[in-house]
């Protein structure tokens, strides 16, 4: 069973990670699972994390479209 609302609590958690590399991969599997959920768009657009927000970004113009 999979459970979304779960995974993505830890991919949010692992985020906010000291480690750079951690925040990266997180970032880049949040993006992709939940990339057409905007409320996790927006959420990404408000992070630190510029790639992120760039995704993020990419990812809403296309939805828009």
């Amino acid at each position: 069973p999979h459970d979304p609302e779960y995974a993505r609590r830890i991919l949010e958690r692992a985020m906010n990670d000291d480690n750079p590399a951690i925040r990266d991969i997180a970032s880049e599997a949040i993006g992709e699972a939940f990339s057409s959920d905007l409320r996790t768009l927006r959420f990404f657009m408000k992070l630190n994390d510029r790639l992120g927000r760039v995704r993020a970004a990419a990812r809403v113009l296309v939805l828009l479209r």
